[in-house]
């Protein structure tokens, strides 16, 4: 006999995600944990996870004990932990839930800049994760030297995980990194516009799959689609199905619009864009390739959504498989950055600044361009810019809480002061025309209903070019104005407090959202 474990079922609702986290935990401590890849027993279904009586009892409200015979080793993998990096820049705030959601759920990684890849840091990695985001940016923000870094660490051995915006990045199109043979359908032969929740089937056999049903329910935010070059090259590891009750097609519950009898091909000439989610049935959602000797693991689908519990089992799996065959680490972890320290005026300004933000996305609320999806996304009316200001109101929610967390930290630097006063300048900027552009949005939406008007006039365009510089454009064409330098210091400002604040958040995984309502 092997002895006696302690077993838990991670499709036992609600103990997805609090087996995730002891699981990570128990690692992080550098004890064992191992998954059940047997067939199922009366005692053990597949994809259980495994672990020693010290390690896995404490705190499970839904662990069994159980006696393994002694030829259960075949059956059991150990999971292999091992140094993992999120790649941060240009991610925005999809890098910033995916740094909260890791965090939730125990996994343990450090951020890296594009400024640091550049400098090699990769080489003390085996894995690397690239969140959502424009992958456009990140590219630019790489440069050169930094996409070559990039595609040395696969080639020699390392694992990629790209996650919407980051699996963008890894495709053969002007802008990526080549790693796999798949390009970015064009847009006239996609759907460019959707989001929310949508069945996927399982393809084949993937370690992704491993406790998870063969069809089940991921989230999309708004994703391109992969266009396969070389088929016998590429796995698709699952496609997608049906769509669920809250999938929308831009700002069109399918649901809604299919109960109501409507046509899409007359929404699609108002449109002017693909609309019918029939385009997604059979797509490949998850792809794997190789890359040298490296894997690389693509999903469309965003596997860190806090909530989705399928969804972050499905990563937990391919975390740790990715980690069981990447090549070791070329060197050590570098040397940590001080915290840095935040002082009280400059607390004080950022949360009057998130207040601001807050009231900003409140007034739009009024005015009836959007409302609050779930507790981090707002669903806005169409032609309204409602992703831009959603990202500025959460990131400033999140920098104000990160900065309360490094109140009063040891290492004083005076960049952080002088950083939160130039945010403040272009912040009032920003605020001002924003608030002036939300009312002429509404009034000329009011408009529209009485004289059937479909373009919004003059004063929505200037405000539009001085705010984005740009009128309908959306994703990374949208980057400009007085949004980008915005962006731009909330995000470095971000990346720094969260590298001292995510360390301490480690004791409190399960630590509300700064934006829970």
């Amino acid at each position: 006999m092997i002895g006696k474990r302690v077993r838990l079922n991670l499709q036992s609702e609600p103990s997805t995600v609090e087996g995730i986290r002891r699981a990570n935990s128990v690692l992080a401590r550098g004890e064992k944990v191992w998954r059940w890849t047997g067939p199922g027993t009366p005692q053990l279904q597949q994809g259980d996870l495994v672990f020693t009586e010290s390690g896995g009892s404490d705190g499970l409200s839904r662990a069994h004990g159980v006696e393994l015979p002694g030829d259960s080793f075949s059956h059991l993998v150990c999971l292999t932990p091992g140094p993992a990096a999120l790649l941060w820049d240009k991610s925005f705030f999809w890098g910033y839930l995916a740094v909260r959601s890791l965090t939730d759920l125990g996994f343990t990684f450090d951020l890296v800049s594009a400024e640091a890849a550049r400098s090699g840091a990769l080489s003390s990695y085996q894995l690397v994760v690239v969140p959502g985001g424009w992958a456009s940016l990140k590219s630019e923000a790489l440069g050169p030297e930094g996409r070559d870094e990039l595609r040395r660490f696969v080639r020699r051995g390392g694992s990629y995980l790209g996650l919407c915006g980051g699996a963008g990045l890894a495709l053969r199109v002007d802008e990526g990194l080549g790693l796999l043979p798949v390009a970015r359908k064009p847009l006239t032969e996609r759907l460019p516009n959707c989001s929310g929740s949508i069945r996927v089937r399982r393809s084949g056999n993937h370690a992704l799959w491993c406790g998870i049903p063969d069809e089940v329910s991921f989230q999309v935010w708004w994703p391109a689609q992969f266009e396969i070059l070389e088929p016998g090259t590429v796995q698709v590891v699952g496609s997608y199905y049906e769509p669920e009750e809250d999938f929308f097609v831009s700002d069109l519950n399918v649901f809604e619009t299919q109960a109501a009898g409507i046509d899409w091909r007359l929404l699609e000439r108002d449109y002017e864009i693909n609309l019918d989610p029939r385009m997604l049935l059979g797509e490949p959602a998850v792809l794997e390739g190789r890359f040298g000797v490296g894997r690389v693991l693509l999903s469309y689908p965003h596997l860190e959504t806090p909530g989705d519990a399928q969804g972050n089992l499905a990563l937990f799996n391919v975390w740790y498989d990715l980690l069981a065959t990447a090549a070791p680490a070329e060197k050590g972890p570098g040397v940590e950055s001080p915290p840095p320290s935040f002082d009280p005026e400059s607390v004080a300004l950022l949360q009057s600044i998130a207040e601001e933000a807050e009231a900003l996305v409140a007034l739009g609320e009024r005015l009836e361009l959007w409302n609050w999806r779930n507790p981090w996304l707002l669903q806005w009316r169409r032609g309204v810019r409602g992703a831009e200001f959603g990202t500025v109101c959460l990131l400033l929610q999140g920098l104000r809480e990160q900065a309360e967390a490094c109140l009063g930290a040891p290492h004083n630097l005076p960049e952080i002061s002088l950083a939160v006063q130039g945010l403040g300048k272009v912040w009032r900027s920003f605020k001002a025309r924003a608030q002036s552009l939300l009312e002429a949005e509404a009034q000329e939406l009011s408009g529209r209903k009485r004289e059937g008007a479909q373009e919004f006039g003059g004063s929505v365009h200037a405000l539009r070019m001085e705010i984005f510089n740009c009128v309908h454009c959306y994703g990374s064409k949208s980057y400009g104005g007085l949004y980008r330098p915005l962006l731009d210091a909330v995000d470095s400002l971000l990346f720094r407090s969260l590298q001292a604040g995510r360390r301490a958040s480690r004791t409190n995984p399960a630590a509300p959202w700064p934006w829970s309502r």
